[in-house]
């Protein structure tokens, strides 16, 4: 049961990151939503076919999962066939990422040799 919920808060947590555009891509939610629904479905249809005599409850309880798991593979279809517009739409809004330079430390390798006789470095107190 909590399996369930943490799975349908972390869809519903993806959905709302999408649609305020803040998701980089919908490719990891539809795919992980494909695989979700397909183990829904197999669960249902173990729960249907394959045991032998079952009471009302499983078959109502494998109805349920089997609905569950074609229900998850709509929001999947509907995330990759927008997939190329939702990335052109991100990637057009979204402002150009800045590079940033590198700080060079005074004590870096690549300044060359730093200058050994700085007045106050020699160790001696005067």
């Amino acid at each position: 049961m909590w399996l369930g919920i943490l799975i349908g808060v972390g869809f519903f947590l993806a959905g709302r990151r999408i649609a305020r555009g803040s998701a980089q891509d919908t490719l990891a939610t539809s795919v992980l939503s494909i695989l979700v629904g397909l183990l829904y479905l197999g669960i249902g249809v173990a729960a249907l076919f394959m045991l032998q005599n079952t009471p009302l409850q499983v078959t109502v309880a494998g109805v349920i999962a089997v609905v569950i798991g074609f229900g998850l593979f709509l929001p999947a279809g509907f995330g990759l066939s927008g997939r190329s517009e939702y990335v052109a739409w991100k990637a057009a809004t979204q402002p150009p990422t800045r590079w940033r330079r590198r700080r060079v430390e005074p004590n870096d390798a690549r300044n060359g040799p730093q200058e050994q006789g700085r007045q106050g470095d020699q160790g001696t107190s005067e």
